[in-house]
Formats: C-alpha cells, sequence, structure tokens
C-alpha cells in the first residue's frame, strides 16, 4: 500500500475589505456572509455593519460584526470604510449574493486598469455587478 500526501493550501487573499450593511434583511444575511466566504479569491476580512437592526443575527466567527443605532445606509458604509484596514472595498447589502468568482474578477479589473483611488464595486441579488467610477472624481 503506497503512502498518500495531501497538501492543504491556504486560500489565496485579496487586499479587500468586504462591508456588508444590514437593517432588517438578517434573514438573508447568512447568505450574504457565505457566498463571499465561497469565492476563489478571499477577502483579507468581512465587515457586517448592522444598522438599527432590530434583531441582530449571531455570527460564527468567521467575520467582524459591528451594530449602531438607525443612520441610514450611507452612513452604515461610511462605519463600514471607518473600521476597514484594506485599500480596497467590495460594499454588499445583506441580501446580495455574489458569483465565487467576483472578487477574483474584481481584483483583476482593477489590476488591468490601474486607478488612482479605491475601486469600489456593489452587487444586486441579480448578480449584475456595479461599478461606480472612482476616476476622474474630484
Amino acid at each position: 500500500m503506497s503512502e498518500r500526501t495531501i497538501e492543504i493550501t491556504e486560500p489565496v487573499r485579496a487586499n479587500v475589505s468586504v462591508i456588508i450593511t444590514c437593517y432588517n434583511l438578517e434573514k438573508y444575511l447568512g447568505e450574504a456572509v457565505e457566498s463571499v466566504k465561497a469565492q476563489t479569491v478571499c477577502p483579507q476580512e468581512i465587515i457586517v455593519v448592522h444598522d438599527g437592526c432590530e434583531k441582530p443575527t449571531m455570527h460564527d466567527g468567521t467575520h467582524t460584526v459591528f451594530r449602531q443605532v438607525n443612520l441610514g445606509v450611507a452612513k452604515t458604509r461610511d462605519e463600514g470604510v471607518r473600521i476597514a484596514s484594506q485599500p480596497n472595498l467590495l460594499f454588499l447589502d445583506a441580501d446580495d449574493v455574489i458569483p465565487e468568482t467576483y472578487l477574483q474578477e474584481m481584483v483583476s479589473a482593477s489590476n488591468r486598469a490601474p486607478i488612482s483611488l479605491t475601486p469600489i464595486f456593489s452587487c444586486g441579488r441579480d448578480g449584475e455587478s456595479r461599478a461606480f467610477p472612482t476616476s476622474g472624481m474630484g
């Protein structure tokens, strides 16, 4: 009987913080987080900011959760940006689900067309990517 070696490798990580905002969409939040954790290229961190949720969701320790009084999506995203440790950001809402290659494609697109400001992307439940222009803003 021959000996077989199984090599376990660490996932490829990108210098990206994923910021998920949640306002009373807890029933979808787990699916959103799982879609981020299933990426072919993983983010350095997943940050969930509960914006005054009535029943904040518990988590399994794979992401960071912050709670605040209800301030609206813009201030909730601002809080996520303040907490984020990475130069690139991906914003999701709690009811968003991204395809498993989404982050890989985002990083690849950013590498092909470097810009001076942080690229910001968002993705809806329909899987449509929306890139917000960051060059030429001033």
